[in-house]
């Protein structure tokens, strides 16, 4: 029976991004910060900052004060553009 969601086949985790972190905090000598949103599962590290619904590493603070959510794009701004034939870039 196929399932009418988009998640319609289960699949493993891709854990490339976790040896991405593992290698910068042990081999990286500058500073770095990698993002990700949140996985359906809990973080295997421990993320620095938490943002939203981003998680950031990093190996240096940063204020998250600074960041501020972009403007979420609602159906009728797609539909406006539809009805105007917008095609894309």
């Amino acid at each position: 029976m196929v399932k009418a969601t988009r998640h319609s086949t289960k699949k493993y985790p891709d854990f490339s991004l976790y040896q991405e972190i593992i290698f910068l905090q042990n081999f990286f000598k500058g500073k770095f910060v990698i993002e990700n949103v949140k996985p359906y599962y809990e973080p295997l590290i421990k993320p620095t900052q938490v943002v939203g619904r981003h998680l950031f590493w990093s190996n240096f603070n940063f204020d998250v004060e600074n960041f501020s959510p972009p403007p979420a794009l609602g159906k009728s701004y797609l539909f406006e553009d539809v009805e105007q034939g917008y095609e894309g870039a």
